[in-house]
């Protein structure tokens, strides 16, 4: 649990940055930041935080991949 745990620290440090660089604008480093807390939280069994995490990770993931085959 220990290592979930200073995941999220650096993820969250990472989505942080990434926003401040890129804003709300679908970019594939921040997609996989969220994806990568989502799992972090399910780690530590808060299965709700984590799918809040990967939902949003998927309608961001759908937005820069939106009219590409």
């Amino acid at each position: 649990l220990g290592q979930a745990v200073e995941a999220i620290v650096h993820f969250e440090e990472a989505l942080r940055l990434l926003k401040r660089e890129h804003g709300d604008r679908p970019y594939s480093e921040t997609i996989k930041a969220l994806m990568n807390l989502g799992l972090a939280y399910k780690e530590l069994r808060e299965f709700e935080k984590g799918i809040e995490y990967l939902n949003t990770s998927l309608v961001m993931a759908r937005e820069l991949h939106e009219g590409r085959p």
